[in-house]
């Protein structure tokens, strides 16, 4: 069976290519998926689907944007960014569901 789907947005990430790309985020319990738009497909190349799993992620933090505001995942493979409308509740949701997570391990 399928893992629920707990959110998704249309949001900008930051690809490792250093280049912000259009897509979607997707929350489940255990993961963070960012996958890049067709448009974005057809011009882009390199890593345009990112997985995380929300184990790795130490710290979710809410970061300034124009017109959105980005939020950050500190990860044990690094950092990870997107910005979208609604990133307040996003950050809110996302950090309760990695803390409850810290919580099972202990």
């Amino acid at each position: 069976m399928a893992e629920a789907v707990l959110k998704t947005k249309l949001v900008n990430f930051l690809a490792p290519s250093g280049l912000w790309v259009g897509g979607k985020v997707t929350v489940t319990h255990s993961t963070i998926f960012m996958n890049a738009n067709a448009m974005n497909r057809m011009v882009q190349d390199g890593v345009l689907d990112i997985e995380i799993p929300m184990a790795s992620i130490r710290k979710v933090s809410l970061e300034w944007g124009f017109m959105t505001k980005i939020v950050c995942l500190e990860t044990d493979y690094g950092y990870f960014y997107f910005r979208c409308f609604g990133a307040k509740e996003m950050v809110s949701m996302i950090t309760k569901m990695y803390v409850s997570r810290a919580l099972q391990r202990t």
